[in-house]
């Protein structure tokens, strides 16, 4: 797959900003050359005036004007132009080159009057010295453009910059970051800045009623897995044959998940401290075993890479409802790669990488899905063990990276 450069808004300013000025300076240039000609064609054609007027008193005139009366007494190329800008054009002024001359005429009563420009051009004769100095200033004008660029690209960004430092560096919903975005000065940034805020504030709400129906849920499912659990202990009592039986056994799997995520969500609000290790290599393919019939009714391949047996300072229940959590944002988000959707699972550098293609989803789905709750909560566990948990969107490849120390 081809990789798609790096393209910043920093250095997409710098570089509209520099052609936009350095175009300015071409136009300008192109504009200072062709009004110097048309004042030196001013200049040709006043001279043609004052020469017919000498013509008029009988005057002899400069050596490099004549007056035409018989087009016979000139070259054959040159009275072809004349011929046709005397009757092809409305002006009684006009220019053309012949044969590496350059002519200006004034077509009169008298005849025509033609002046042979080509020695007498000032602008033609210092074009060449204008160039080469255009040339040396083109240097010094393109290491200011790209000086303006930058400070004018840097000095755009900078109310973005505070909204980095804003939404990164300080809580979003304290009074501080209140104080910060009103201390912003543009008005359409402020708007972002407040709309950006209020996003965020829903979403934290939204995630602390997650976190408050989860321990709720949690509570609520301890009484009745322990009924169930004294159930089956008293149905097996009373009925040796039943124990051992697959139904019993899956009953009694079920039972175990379901206090193990329940411990791993009162985890979240619980002060305790927890001072054990869990390896995990072996949580990941417990709770690997535990998905299996899941993988294969969503379609989904798993491919481990697990080089080391790390070691983490959190419960084995969190660690298993982190990876539960991780894989229901596959099945919910995960795109396909040929049949499957492959789940890329990778313990290395002291980082536990989980990876899948992502499918696009529309805005509306992506809000009625409450799409990155899931993601939020891991977020939450990693925090509560002092543990970091970041994601990274590559193109379409989406991963969820924690980092083990």
């Amino acid at each position: 797959m081809k990789k798609t450069p790096t393209r910043t808004l920093f250095s997409r300013l710098v570089t509209i900003i520099s052609g936009l000025t350095f175009s300015i300076v071409v136009l300008f240039t192109a504009a200072t050359l062709l009004i110097t000609y048309s004042f030196e064609d001013a200049l040709f054609n006043d001279r043609l005036a004052l020469a017919h007027a000498k013509v008029k008193e009988g005057e002899a005139l400069p050596y490099n004007i004549q007056l035409i009366d018989s087009l016979g007494e000139l070259a054959p190329n040159l009275v072809q132009q004349l011929r046709y800008f005397e009757f092809d054009q409305s002006s009684e002024f006009g220019e053309f080159s012949v044969e590496q001359r350059h002519y200006h005429y004034l077509t009169t009563a008298q005849g025509t009057l033609l002046y042979d420009t080509t020695d007498v051009s000032v602008v033609d004769k210092a074009l060449n010295d204008v160039l080469l100095i255009l040339l040396v200033l083109l240097i010094p004008t393109v290491l200011l453009t790209f000086w303006v660029a930058n400070v004018s690209a840097r000095y755009a960004l900078k109310p973005f910059s505070q909204l980095s430092h804003i939404f990164t560096h300080v809580e979003y919903s304290s009074q501080q970051g209140n104080e910060l975005i009103e201390e912003l000065k543009e008005q359409d940034v402020k708007h972002i800045a407040l709309e950006l805020q209020q996003a965020l504030q829903q979403k934290a709400e939204l995630l602390s009623q997650q976190e408050l129906f989860n321990q709720g849920m949690a509570h609520e499912l301890r009484t009745p897995l322990q009924v169930m659990r004294n159930s089956v202990e008293l149905l097996t009592a009373s009925n040796p044959d039943l124990a051992g039986t697959g139904a019993i056994q899956r009953l009694e799997k079920s039972m175990s998940r379901m206090n193990r995520l329940s411990s791993g969500l009162l985890w979240l609000t619980s002060e305790q401290s927890f001072s054990g290790a869990t390896n995990v290599t072996k949580t990941i393919k417990q709770a690997l075993m535990q998905l299996d019939d899941a993988c294969k009714v969503h379609g989904i391949s798993v491919e481990l890479v697990l080089d080391n047996n790390y070691d983490v300072a959190m419960p084995e229940e969190v660690l298993e409802l982190i990876i539960f959590n991780l894989f229901n944002n596959v099945v919910h988000h995960g795109k396909a790669e040929g049949t499957n959707v492959i789940w890329h699972i990778e313990a290395k550098n002291k980082r536990l990488v989980f990876s899948n293609l992502a499918a696009e989803q529309p805005e509306y789905q992506l809000q009625e899905r409450h799409f990155g709750i899931g993601l939020a909560l891991v977020s939450r566990l990693t925090k509560r063990f002092s543990l970091v948990a970041f994601y990274q969107t590559n193109q379409d490849k989406f991963s969820a990276i924690i980092s083990l120390v």
